[in-house]
């Protein structure tokens, strides 16, 4: 059983220097990686049950968070209100072909940047980056 944890940092938001917008930018960097990975697979002939996981995390400023997520917000050492959003993706079952798998990232991503937009109308919230978890 393999599971592959996908963080979504704020680099994965973010326009890179050829200027793509979020999805083109995401795509190039995890389509290119799932699709590297099943290829090997493929080529070595082996097949694994997989789970895929998105994880991200969103910091609030202090004391402005949404109170109806008290119960999951916590805080990093420097007292931050953060809140840790996980979603599967796909989970387990022996896949062998990558098309659907992609077309079933990029739904929940789009999901994702929902989330963050409802969130963002009524509180200043930040995607962390990759280097802070």
């Amino acid at each position: 059983y393999t599971q592959l944890f996908i963080q979504i940092g704020k680099e994965m938001w973010e326009n890179d220097y050829e200027g793509m917008e979020n999805w083109e930018n995401f795509e190039k960097v995890v389509y290119q990686f799932v699709k590297t990975l099943f290829d090997k697979w493929e080529a070595n002939k082996a097949n694994h049950d997989l789970q895929i996981i998105f994880f991200t995390r969103l910091f609030f400023e202090i004391n402005k968070y949404p109170e109806y997520k008290e119960e999951v917000i916590q805080f990093d050492c420097d007292g931050r209100p953060y809140l840790d959003i996980y979603d599967i993706v796909c989970d387990g079952g022996n896949i062998t072909d990558v098309k659907p798998i992609i077309g079933v990232m990029k739904r929940r991503f789009n999901k994702l940047s929902l989330i963050i937009d409802d969130l963002e109308k009524d509180y200043k919230v930040e995607v962390s980056p990759s280097s802070r978890g």
